[in-house]
C-alpha cells in the first residue's frame, strides 16, 4: 500500500493530470545572500513581511480563524491576526487523550 510513497523536495510542486504525476520546483533559495545586512535586520525584515502577509490574507466578508498546530509557526501567525483586527481571533485546535 506505502509502496513509492516519498517526500516532496522543498519548494516543489506536485501536478496530478491526465493520470500522471510531475513535479514542478516553484521556489529556490538564491545562494547570493547580502553578508552587508546583520542578523538582526535579517530578523526584523522577516517579520515584518510575515505581518504583511498575514494582514493582506485577512480580507473577508465572513469570520475568520486559525488553527493552532502547537508550534511557532501557528502562533505567530494568530498574534499577526490579532494585530489587525478589532474582534477575537477565533482558534481551534485537536487534542487527544493517552500517550
Amino acid at each position: 500500500m506505502f509502496a513509492g510513497i516519498r517526500k516532496l523536495a522543498p519548494g516543489t510542486a506536485l501536478i496530478a493530470a491526465d493520470g500522471r504525476c510531475t513535479e514542478r520546483r516553484y521556489w529556490k533559495l538564491d545562494p547570493a545572500t547580502d553578508r552587508s545586512v546583520s542578523e538582526e535586520q535579517w530578523s526584523e525584515q522577516i517579520r515584518a513581511e510575515l505581518e504583511r502577509s498575514v494582514r493582506d490574507q485577512m480580507v473577508s466578508d465572513v469570520p475568520i480563524g486559525a488553527f493552532l498546530s502547537g508550534g511557532i509557526d501557528s502562533s505567530c501567525v494568530v498574534a499577526f491576526m490579532s494585530r489587525h483586527t478589532r474582534q477575537p481571533v477565533k482558534t481551534y485546535s485537536i487534542g487527544f487523550k493517552g500517550s
